[in-house]
């Protein structure tokens, strides 16, 4: 039986967004896989999300993010320019498993082994940049089993 190691657990109960940032701000290609459990969303308003190729100093990023609601997005950061969207359930207190892949301009999300989402960013690519977890103010959530595999 394997034994759950939490890397990083939110305990956000302040007015203040948590969340993990990890990788390198070179990264380039990449499939990023994680398992994550959300323990709460506080209201209709909140969300939780994957932020990838995080870029330095600008914001600039590509978000994945949820909602209680189970409406999910998949956002270019830069002008908030929506890339998908879709009704996905997300129970609580269940362990899933994300992962995203990131080649070129090309975006694909998968939870538990399935596609939700895939995008060709042909607006404003951006082609480098490191990984956040992230939940917006009274949210609380559960990260483990990180792992990163560059793409060639």
């Amino acid at each position: 039986m394997k034994k759950t190691v939490i890397v990083y657990q939110s305990t956000n109960l302040s007015t203040e967004n948590a969340g993990i940032t990890f990788g390198s701000l070179g990264w380039r290609d990449y499939i990023v896989e994680l398992r994550l459990r959300v323990l709460e969303i506080p209201n209709t308003y909140s969300n939780i999300g994957i932020g990838f190729r995080q870029a330095a100093n600008n914001g600039h990023s590509y978000t994945f993010y949820f909602s209680p609601s189970g409406h999910a997005t998949l956002t270019d950061t830069n002008g908030d320019v929506i890339l998908e969207e879709r009704n996905i359930a997300f129970p609580l207190n269940k362990w899933n498993t994300y992962q995203i892949k990131v080649q070129g301009n090309t975006l694909t999300i998968y939870i538990d082994g399935k596609e939700v989402m895939s995008s060709i960013d042909t607006t404003y690519p951006y082609y480098t940049g490191n990984i956040v977890v992230w939940g917006d103010a009274g949210s609380q959530f559960q990260v483990d089993d990180i792992k990163v595999t560059s793409i060639p």
